[in-house]
C-alpha cells in the first residue's frame, strides 16, 4: 500500500476538467467526421401490386390513352400489371416496365393482388369483359363516362349478345316505368336519357369520376351514392411547343405559315356540335380568312350530314375533314393549331382530353359552358353559352383571330391552369389515395377459392353450381346495397353476364339470360370494333 500511494498521486495528476473537455470535443470531432463518410445502404419498401383492367394501345379507345399516359405516375405507387384484350400490343406495355395479361387471366390471380384491382369503364364495347369481371373480382370503378348505356346495349345487340339483357339492366338500374319508356321509345332514346352505371356501381368497392358534374349527373340519378364517390380530375403534362415544331408540322400538312389555324379535335356526333361549327364559320366576317380542321372521324350518319354541309357552305375551301388519324397525326395538328374548339351538348359526364391536349400546349380553347367544360375557370378559357349560339361563335372566333394578342394571353392562362391543377404525378397520388381508400375492405373480405371457383366456367356446367357460384359474388361484393343484388332479377342478369366469362369470339349465337345451362366452353375476348372516344382524335362516347 505504502508503494502505491506515490503512484497514485502521480495518477491523479493525468485526470482534470480540461482534459475531459479535451477528450470530449475529439469525440464529437471524430463522429462528425465518420458520418460525413458514412457507407448509406437504401432501403427499397415493396410496393402492392395492383391489377388494372382497360383497354390498351392500340385499341381506339381515349381512355387507352389516358391509363398509357398515367402509368409511370401511377407506378410510383404501385407495382402494376395490366389486363386487356389479345388485340393490345403487349410489347409495348412490357418495355415499360408491366405485367400484361388476358383479361380472362384475372379471376386465377386475383388473390396475388394486395391493392386490389382498378377497371377503368368507358360508354364502349372494349368495356365489355369488365361488366362481368367486377361481380367476380370486385375492385374499384374508375368511370370515365357516367353514362355507361351504350355500354349495357352493346351488352344485347353486339357481341356478346345476351338477349333480354339490356332490358334487365334497365330494370335494374331505373324503374318499371323507364322499361315502359323503352319499349314505346325504343333504344336510342334510353340510350341517351340514362346512365344506367347502377350495375357496375354496386359491385364496385367504390367509384372515381373525372368531374364534379359526372359525380352530380351519377348521384342525381340514383346510380350511386355520393359517399362512395370520389372526384379525381384527368391529367396532363404540359410542353412548350417550338416555333419550328409548328413550322415543320405546317408544311407537313400543307397549311400556309400564314394562315390562322382553327381545329375541332375528335370524334364527331351530334353532341359535338361539328355541324353547328361548320354554320358558325360560314355565319363570320368574309373578309376574315383561317382553316378550320374537324380532326378525327365521324359518325356514319352524322358524317354524311356534316360533310354535305362543308360542301354547300360559301366557305368550303376553308374547312377540311381529317378523318381518322394516328396518335403522331393528332399531335401533328394540334402543334401548329392557333385556336382549339371543343362544343357540347347533352354531356354524359366525358371529360376531353382534347381539350386537355390543347390547353396544355398552349392553344387557346374555346369551350361551351357547359358539363365539365363549365369547370375550366373563365380565364383558362373561352366559354361560349350553352345551348349553343351560332352567332355568338361566329363573333367570338373572329375576335380570337384578329387578335394574336387575346389568343397568346387565353393560351398561356390555360396552360398555367393545367400545370398547376393536372400535374400527373398530383393526380397519381390522388388516383392510389381513392384505390387505397376503396379497395381495403374488399381485399379483407375476398375469398382465398376464389380462382379455384372461377376454374369451373372452363366448361358447362349444371343448375345448381352456377346459382352458387351467383351468391357467392353476391357475398363477395363490398358496399353494396342487398335489396340491389338479391333477388331474381340480379341473379338472372348474373347469369347472363358469366356467359362473357367463357365467350368465344367464333359463336355469334345470341345468349338468352333466361337460359341458365347457356355457357359457350371458351375463352376467347369477344371479336373488338372501333370506338369514338374523345380522348384522343379517334374519339367515343367514351370522354
Amino acid at each position: 500500500r505504502q508503494s502505491l500511494r506515490p503512484h497514485a498521486t502521480e495518477r491523479a495528476r493525468l485526470y482534470s476538467w480540461r482534459r475531459v473537455a479535451d477528450r470530449t470535443q475529439e469525440a464529437w470531432a471524430d463522429a462528425i467526421a465518420r458520418k460525413a463518410n458514412r457507407v448509406s445502404i437504401d432501403v427499397i419498401a415493396r410496393r402492392p401490386r395492383l391489377a388494372i383492367v382497360s383497354p390498351l394501345h392500340p385499341e381506339r379507345s381515349g381512355v387507352a390513352n389516358f391509363v398509357t399516359d398515367l402509368l409511370p405516375f401511377l407506378a410510383e405507387h404501385f407495382q402494376i400489371d395490366l389486363f386487356a384484350s389479345s388485340d393490345v400490343d403487349s410489347e409495348r406495355y412490357r418495355a415499360m416496365g408491366f405485367g400484361v395479361h388476358p383479361w380472362q387471366a384475372l379471376p386465377g390471380m386475383y388473390v396475388d393482388y394486395d391493392a386490389g384491382v382498378v377497371y377503368q369503364f368507358g360508354n364502349s364495347q372494349f368495356h365489355v369483359p369488365m361488366v362481368a369481371l367486377i361481380g367476380l373480382c370486385p375492385g374499384v370503378a374508375f368511370v370515365h363516362d357516367a353514362f355507361l348505356s351504350g355500354l349495357m346495349a352493346h351488352l344485347e345487340f353486339g357481341p356478346p349478345r345476351i338477349a333480354g339483357i339490356f332490358e334487365k339492366m334497365l330494370l335494374y338500374c331505373t324503374s318499371e316505368s323507364v322499361v315502359a319508356d323503352y319499349r314505346n321509345g325504343g333504344l336510342e332514346a334510353t340510350v341517351n336519357q340514362h346512365p344506367l352505371c347502377r350495375w357496375v356501381a354496386d359491385h364496385a368497392s367504390g367509384v372515381i369520376v373525372t368531374s364534379e358534374h359526372a359525380r352530380a349527373l351519377l348521384t342525381g340519378a340514383g346510380q350511386v351514392r355520393s359517399a362512395r364517390c370520389r372526384v379525381t380530375n384527368l391529367q396532363r403534362s404540359v410542353r412548350q411547343i417550338s416555333d419550328e415544331e409548328k413550322r415543320s408540322a405546317r408544311e407537313a400538312l400543307g397549311i400556309a405559315q400564314s394562315a390562322v389555324l382553327v381545329c375541332s379535335l375528335g370524334y364527331m356526333n351530334d353532341r359535338k356540335l361539328s355541324v353547328e361549327l361548320v354554320d358558325a364559320w360560314n355565319c363570320r366576317d368574309p373578309q376574315i380568312s383561317a382553316r378550320l380542321v374537324l380532326v378525327g372521324e365521324a359518325e356514319a350518319g352524322y358524317g354524311k350530314v356534316l360533310r354535305e354541309k362543308i360542301e354547300s357552305s360559301i366557305r368550303s375551301p376553308e374547312v377540311q375533314m381529317s378523318g381518322y388519324v394516328s396518335e403522331e397525326d393528332f399531335e401533328r395538328y394540334l402543334r401548329p393549331a392557333d385556336i382549339a374548339v371543343q362544343l357540347r351538348a347533352g354531356s354524359r359526364g366525358e371529360t376531353s382530353g382534347a381539350a386537355l391536349y390543347a390547353m396544355a400546349s398552349g392553344v387557346p380553347l374555346v369551350a361551351s359552358r357547359h358539363g365539365s367544360f363549365a369547370e375550366i375557370p373563365d380565364d383558362a378559357c373561352i366559354h361560349v353559352d350553352h345551348p349553343l349560339n351560332v352567332e355568338e361563335l361566329a363573333a367570338v372566333l373572329d375576335d380570337l383571330i384578329v387578335d394574336s394578342e387575346k389568343r397568346s394571353t387565353i393560351g398561356r392562362r390555360g396552360y398555367e391552369w393545367i400545370r398547376d391543377t393536372r400535374d400527373p404525378a398530383t393526380i397519381a397520388h390522388a388516383v392510389a389515395s381513392a384505390v387505397a381508400c376503396f379497395n381495403h375492405r374488399a381485399i379483407v373480405r375476398r375469398r382465398s377459392t376464389l380462382a379455384e371457383r372461377t376454374a369451373a366456367f372452363a366448361n358447362r356446367i349444371g343448375e345448381a353450381e352456377r346459382e352458387e357460384w351467383v351468391r357467392s359474388v353476391e357475398t363477395r361484393a363490398f358496399g353494396v346495397e342487398p335489396q340491389r343484388l338479391g333477388g331474381d332479377l340480379a341473379d338472372s342478369i348474373a347469369r347472363g353476364l358469366a356467359t362473357i366469362l367463357t365467350y368465344s369470339s367464333n359463336n355469334a349465337t345470341p345468349v338468352d339470360v333466361n337460359e341458365t345451362s347457356a355457357v359457350v366452353p371458351s375463352c376467347a375476348a369477344p371479336p373488338q370494333t372501333p370506338s369514338n372516344d374523345d380522348l384522343s382524335a379517334n374519339v367515343s362516347s367514351e370522354s
